[in-house]
């Protein structure tokens, strides 16, 4: 006799005779050759962390490749009555060495930055909308930060894009100057993009001048650059005779923007 509940399980907890043998045998193997029970803490830090990311129960049960009412069970438990779930080690296991979701929602980090970078690059939304698949507002949406969590699909088709663009430059000059002026970091600002904790290395002081970075405006290249430097680029393309305007239209910038006023504040 084979018991039906063993297959969906490693480590069964089941009572009856043929299951009691198998239960047995695992325990003195994990006892003789090392076989690790994944502990249901540890599982649990796991589950926190895809918590704290914006993972929805569904898209950590397709990740982990568990039924859907063992993880949303335990996170209703966790929130209504402030109780951990007991997750059997075959369970914990799978979280633990989850995979990518292929359903629910995920945290919006991710396609938002990915969206911001494109608009760096000048890719406006009409031109992203038909390569993604999805319409205008909701991308306007997840750009701007407004949504918290998006569709994997979604995310999926927004990610696709960025590396299907990679660095290429659209054409939308409007798109780089609201960029510009949001201060949106580019692609390639960030380490993991998708790594909610990280922060963009373009992400200095708006008061720092960095010489170099000025020099590189100058000679026409579109950089992620602090206010001041623009600022600063701005004063010495004057000085050297040269029109405002010129400078505005090499970057995209909006005429007089960077221009200092007569008591030389910005």
């Amino acid at each position: 006799m084979i018991c039906i509940r063993r297959p969906s399980s490693y480590w069964t907890t089941c009572k009856c005779p043929p299951c009691d043998i198998d239960r047995k045998r695992k325990a003195k193997h994990a006892r003789t050759i090392g076989i690790e029970r994944v502990p249901s803490e540890v599982a649990w830090a796991v589950m926190d962390d895809l918590l704290r990311r914006g993972w929805t129960g569904l898209a950590i049960a397709t990740a982990c490749g568990v039924p859907r009412r063992s993880i949303e069970g335990a996170i209703t438990a966790l929130n209504t009555e402030g109780r951990r779930h007991l997750f059997g080690p075959t369970i914990s296991a799978r979280i633990v060495d989850h995979g990518k979701p292929t359903a629910g929602q995920i945290g919006a980090v991710g396609a938002r930055r990915r969206l911001q970078g494109l608009a760096v690059q000048g890719w406006d939304l009409g031109r992203l909308s038909p390569l993604t698949g999805v319409n205008e507002s909701t991308l306007a949406a997840i750009r701007s930060g407004v949504t918290d969590r998006v569709n994997v699909r979604m995310h999926d088709a927004i990610k696709a894009a960025a590396d299907e663009i990679g660095m290429r430059v659209g054409d939308s000059r409007q798109a780089r100057q609201n960029a510009d002026r949001k201060g949106w970091s580019g692609l390639l600002a960030w380490d993991d993009i998708d790594d909610m904790d990280e922060l963009a290395s373009n992400l200095r002081p708006e008061s720092e001048v960095d010489q170099v970075v000025v020099d590189r405006l100058m000679a026409g290249q579109r950089i992620v650059s602090t206010r001041a430097e623009k600022v600063a680029a701005m004063r010495q393309w004057t000085e050297m005779g040269r029109s405002q305007r010129s400078l505005c239209l090499m970057h995209g910038w909006q005429e007089t923007r960077y221009a200092e006023r007569q008591d030389g504040a910005a």
